[in-house]
């Protein structure tokens, strides 16, 4: 059995996950995505952006590319997207900013394709984002765009399973 996987494509058994974004000056606002058999297409607030999912085991699935990006992330409960140019203390400064909001790092996946290029963050956090942290952290230059998304309902909608 291979498996091949898109954010959207669901198992008959299993409703997709609602999902809420929030992109650099605009309103929170819902994200749609459509799926073949190839990358999911995710439309929100702050435009479209491609993702793919994989199944490792029973129940194991995560996001592992996000705009060619090469990623890692649990896909479920919420998630801090976050696109900045690569440069030193960007880490720290978001580990920080959110620490002082008082929310806590489940994971976190970061991606460059070069040096001092446009990096991707993924960011697994264990309670919603506050709208004014998330302003804080966007009002810091080399971030580009910072999106919350909030999955409900499991991430069984993230893969599609074909017969070989």
């Amino acid at each position: 059995m291979s498996t091949r996987a898109g954010l959207g494509s669901s198992p008959s058994s299993s409703p997709p996950a609602s999902a809420s974004a929030v992109g650099r000056g605009a309103a929170p606002g819902s994200v749609s995505s459509s799926s073949g058999s190839g990358p999911t297409t995710v439309t929100g607030s702050t435009g479209e952006h491609s993702v793919c999912g994989a199944l490792f085991g029973a129940d194991d699935y995560r996001i592992v590319r996000v705009d060619g990006h090469h990623v890692e992330a649990v896909p479920e409960g919420h998630i801090l997207c976050l696109y900045n140019d690569d440069r030193p203390g960007m880490v720290g400064f978001i580990g920080q900013d959110l620490a002082d909001a008082g929310i806590n790092i489940a994971m976190m996946n970061l991606s460059r394709r070069k040096i001092q290029g446009r990096a991707i963050s993924l960011i697994n956090v264990d309670s919603r984002i506050p709208e004014e942290v998330l302003n804080r952290l966007r009002a810091n230059e080399p971030l580009l765009e910072a999106v919350l998304v909030t999955l409900l309902g499991g991430a069984r909608f993230l893969c599609r399973h074909h017969s070989a």
